[in-house]
C-alpha cells in the first residue's frame, strides 16, 4: 500500500489550497451575472420578483464569510481540513445550483443562497486554506497567501468568458433603460439565465473537488503549533504565539502586560491594556517577512519596551535549535490572547481597513458592468473589463505577496498606499465611463491594485502582529467588522441611487478610506506580544 511521504503530503496541500479556494471567485464573477439575474426577475421570475434586485447579493456574501470564518477558527484542529472543505464544497455547490432553479420563483430565496449559504461555505473554505499554508509553510506564508487568492480571480476570467457566451451569445444590447440601470429584455437572453448559472456553479465545484482531494492537515493540526516543523525542519519555534495564560516556566510576569516586540528601541510603543490604546502610536513597523520567526533574524537581542515606565529591558535572543527555551534561563515570549488583541488598536485599524476595501470591492466588482452598461451599451466589451479587472488583482496580488514577503514594504505604507489609491480612484469612478471606454478600463484597473493587496496584506498584518496559534481566530474577528459594514452599504445603496445617484453611492467608499487613512498613521503595527 502506498504511503505518501511528508514532502509529497506537504506540496499536494499547498497545491490543493490553491483549488480550495475557488468559490471565491464568486465574487468576480458576479458582476458580470448582474445584470442578466436583474433583468431575469423582471421579465421571467414568478410571484412578483419584478422589483427584485441583486444589489444585496455581495453584500450578504461578504458579511456571511465571518461565520465560515469562525467555524474553521473552532474545528480546524478537531475535525482536520478536509472535513472543513467537504463542508464547503457542499455549502457552495448547493447554492449556486439551486439559485439557478429558485431564479424562476424568488429573487429573496436566490440571494439568500448566492449571498448567505455561498458567503459561508466560502469563508469556510477561504479560512481552511489559510490554516492550510500557514501549517505547512509558514516562512512562505505571504507568499502562499498570494498565490492562494489568485487562483479565484484568474479562475473568474474563465467563468466570465463562459458565462457571457453562452448568455449573449450575439452580443445583443440592452434595450430598457430606467433610471439608473438598464436591462435586458430579450427573450433568447432571458431563456439561457439559468443555464450559465449552472455553469458558473458546474466549474466551482469542479475545481473545489480537486483542492478538496489533496489538502490535509498539518502534522500538527493548525497553525503556529510550538511543535509544529517549519518547512521540513524539526523544532521548534522561538517564538510560541500564546493564549494569554501564563505557564509554570515563563518569565515570572504574571501581568499579562501587551508589549509590542520590535528589533530596534521603540520610544511610544504600543500600551498596556489598561487604557492607554487610544494615543497615536510609533510610525514604525517591523519589515520582517511574514511568516519569519524572529530567530531568522539576526540581531542577538529582544528589546521589550513597557510603554507605561519608557522602561527598556533586554532579553537574550532565543534560538529555534534551543529546545530548552522555555525550560532554561531565557523566557519565552508569547503574543496576545484573542482577548488581548481584538482590544488593540492594530486589530481595529486592520479590520475598518478590510471593511473600506472590501466595500469598494463590492461597489466595483457588482456595478462595474450594470453602472457600465448605462454609458457604454457593449455586452461584450463590458465582459472583457470584467474579466481583465481579476487578472490585474491576480498579479498584483501575487508580485506583492513576493515583495511583501522579502519585506521591500513595510505593512504600514503597504496600507497607506492602499486607501490612499482606494479613496481618490473612487472621486473619479462616475465620471470615467462618460469619458470614454479607455477612461473607465484604467480606472478599473487602476483599482485593482489596491484592491489585489487586500486579502494578503489583511493576511500578513494579522499573522505578524498577532502571532501564528491565534491566527484562525482573530482573522476571522476582524471580518466581523466588515459584515456590519457591507450590511450597512446594503441597506444604503438603494436610497443613495434613488436620491443621490451615482457620484454620491461612490464617494461614501472615497470618504471612508480617507477616515481610516488618517487612523492607520497613528498606528503602530510592531508584533504585540505579552512578558
Amino acid at each position: 500500500m502506498f504511503v505518501p511521504s511528508k514532502h509529497w503530503t506537504k506540496y499536494s496541500s499547498l497545491v490543493g489550497a490553491h483549488f480550495a479556494t475557488s468559490p471565491l471567485s464568486f465574487l468576480w464573477c458576479y458582476g458580470n451575472l448582474a445584470p442578466y439575474l436583474d433583468s431575469y426577475y423582471r421579465y421571467r421570475c414568478s410571484h412578483g420578483c419584478s422589483e427584485g434586485s441583486s444589489e444585496w447579493v455581495l453584500n450578504l456574501f461578504v458579511a456571511a464569510l465571518s461565520p465560515g470564518l469562525l467555524v474553521v477558527g473552532r474545528l480546524s484542529t478537531r475535525v482536520g481540513l478536509q472535513w472543513l472543505g467537504l463542508v464547503s464544497t457542499f455549502l457552495s455547490g448547493l447554492a449556486i445550483f439551486a439559485s439557478a432553479w429558485t431564479a424562476q420563483l424568488s429573487a429573496i430565496g436566490t440571494t439568500v443562497l448566492l449571498g448567505v449559504v455561498n458567503g459561508i461555505g466560502v469563508g469556510v473554505s477561504l479560512n481552511a486554506a489559510m490554516v492550510c499554508v500557514n501549517g505547512w509553510a509558514p516562512k512562505q506564508s505571504a507568499l502562499l497567501a498570494g498565490s492562494v487568492t489568485s487562483v479565484p480571480p484568474v479562475l473568474s476570467f474563465l467563468q466570465n468568458q463562459l458565462v457571457t457566451a453562452y448568455v449573449n451569445p450575439h452580443n445583443s444590447k440592452p434595450d430598457v433603460l430606467e433610471a439608473s440601470k438598464s436591462f435586458f429584455s430579450q427573450q433568447d437572453i432571458l431563456d439561457r439565465v439559468p443555464g450559465g448559472i449552472l455553469i458558473l456553479a458546474g466549474v466551482t465545484l469542479a475545481a473545489q473537488i480537486i483542492g478538496v482531494l489533496l489538502v490535509r492537515s498539518p502534522p500538527v493540526p493548525g497553525i503556529g503549533d510550538s511543535s509544529s516543523p517549519q518547512d521540513g525542519q524539526d523544532g521548534n519555534q522561538d517564538i510560541t504565539a500564546g493564549d494569554g495564560r501564563q505557564r509554570g516556566h515563563d518569565t515570572g510576569n504574571k501581568s499579562g502586560t501587551m508589549q509590542p516586540l520590535n528589533h530596534h528601541h521603540q520610544r511610544n510603543g504600543y500600551g498596556s491594556s489598561d487604557g492607554h490604546r487610544g494615543q497615536c502610536m510609533s510610525t514604525q513597523d517591523n519589515h520582517t517577512p511574514l511568516g519569519e520567526t524572529l530567530d531568522d533574524q539576526p540581531d542577538n537581542t529582544l528589546h521589550v519596551e513597557n510603554s507605561i515606565t519608557n522602561h527598556t529591558t533586554n532579553t537574550p535572543h532565543v534560538k529555534s535549535s534551543d529546545h530548552t527555551a522555555s525550560t532554561g534561563p531565557h523566557p519565552t515570549l508569547h503574543y496576545l490572547s484573542v482577548s488581548q488583541a481584538i482590544r488593540s488598536a492594530p486589530f481595529w485599524t486592520n479590520s475598518f481597513y478590510l471593511a473600506v476595501l472590501a466595500y469598494g470591492s463590492i461597489l466595483k466588482n457588482g456595478f462595474v458592468k450594470l453602472f457600465g452598461l448605462v454609458y457604454i451599451p457593449d455586452d461584450q466589451l463590458l465582459t472583457v473589463l470584467t474579466s481583465l479587472m481579476p487578472l490585474m488583482e491576480a498579479a498584483m496580488r501575487f508580485s506583492f505577496s513576493i515583495l511583501l514577503n522579502r519585506g521591500v514594504f513595510s505593512l504600514k505604507s503597504s496600507l497607506l498606499v492602499s486607501l490612499s489609491l482606494n479613496s481618490i480612484l473612487f472621486l473619479w469612478f462616475y465620471l470615467a465611463p462618460q469619458v470614454n471606454f479607455g477612461a473607465y478600463l484604467s480606472l478599473i484597473l487602476g483599482l485593482s491594485v489596491p484592491h489585489g493587496q487586500l486579502f494578503v496584506l489583511y493576511t500578513a498584518v494579522t499573522f505578524r502582529v498577532f502571532g501564528p496559534d491565534n491566527f484562525a481566530v482573530v482573522y476571522s474577528l476582524g471580518f466581523l467588522s466588515v459584515s456590519l459594514a457591507v450590511l450597512v452599504a446594503a441597506a444604503a445603496v438603494s436610497p443613495l441611487l434613488d436620491y443621490g445617484g451615482w457620484f454620491w453611492l461612490f464617494f461614501t467608499c472615497s470618504g471612508s478610506s480617507a477616515l481610516v487613512l488618517i487612523a492607520t498613521v497613528c498606528t503602530d503595527f510592531s508584533p504585540l506580544v505579552v512578558r
